[in-house]
């Protein structure tokens, strides 16, 4: 669920933009349902449209909950993410930190009694709220419908997610339910996602999804049309 937006990460963050519950992490299910996950990835390593190195990803665990994740760049710290969990194992915050160690960002989750993720509060590096999400169903770990309040604006959008064979499609709309983008998600028979396109406006973006014989996330690609075509940006291998 994470989004990295004040430091250099965000030239190597997930999000399709920023402090979005919409987008999507190979680490949403890890959080969501902690200790579910048989096989957990260790790091993380993510290169460029060259090929070439730019940020090595660790992850560290206790007991099945991820904790943290350290970013390193050409041998230095570029910052980390932690995470809380309260007494009954549900995500209760995301803190994250610059190469410095300081605060950048924080997110609080709140879940309903029937153990379902309700609530997302983001907060920026003054503490200040930002973004109050109010999710009303999910899908597995993908938002179904919510509300999203931006508090300085007062602008405000809705999810809502819609199934069909092989594909399930969030369209994000303003206030007055009109469409202003969308995220394809394109499912293989096992059930898992080998295709997200992003289309708002002329913008588009898209993640390839490859697993291996265990069904295992071991790399996803992100991609950028251009003049027609999609262009290769970043590479991530997953190591387990």
């Amino acid at each position: 669920m994470k989004a990295i937006v004040y430091s250099s990460l965000l030239l190597f963050s997930l999000s399709l933009f920023s402090y979005s519950p919409g987008k999507w992490s190979h680490t949403d299910s890890i959080l969501l349902f902690p200790k579910k996950t048989k096989d957990l990835p260790i790091q993380e390593l993510v290169y460029d449209e060259s090929n070439t190195l730019i940020l090595t990803s660790n992850l560290k665990y206790n007991d099945g909950f991820l904790v943290s994740e350290e970013f390193i760049s050409s041998g230095k710290k570029e910052g980390s993410i932690s995470y809380q969990y309260d007494k009954n194992g549900k995500l209760s915050k995301e803190i994250t930190l610059d190469s410095s160690g300081k605060m950048i960002e924080i997110k609080e989750f709140v879940f309903n009694g029937k153990g379902s993720l309700s609530k997302i509060k983001t907060f920026d590096v003054d503490k200040k709220l930002i973004q109050d999400a109010t999710i009303y169903s999910m899908d597995s770990d993908m938002i179904s419908t919510a509300d999203i309040l931006w508090t300085e604006s007062k602008d405000k959008e809705k999810y809502s997610l819609s199934t069909k064979p092989n594909l399930k499609i969030l369209t994000i709309m303003d206030e007055k339910k009109k469409p202003i983008a969308k995220i394809e998600n394109k499912i293989n028979a096992k059930g898992n996602i080998i295709e997200r396109v992003y289309t708002q406006g002329n913008i588009e973006r898209k993640n390839i999804l490859e697993y291996d014989n265990s069904d295992r996330l071991v790399q996803f690609t992100f991609h950028v049309k251009q003049d027609g075509k999609w262009k290769l940006l970043k590479t991530h291998r997953l190591s387990y």
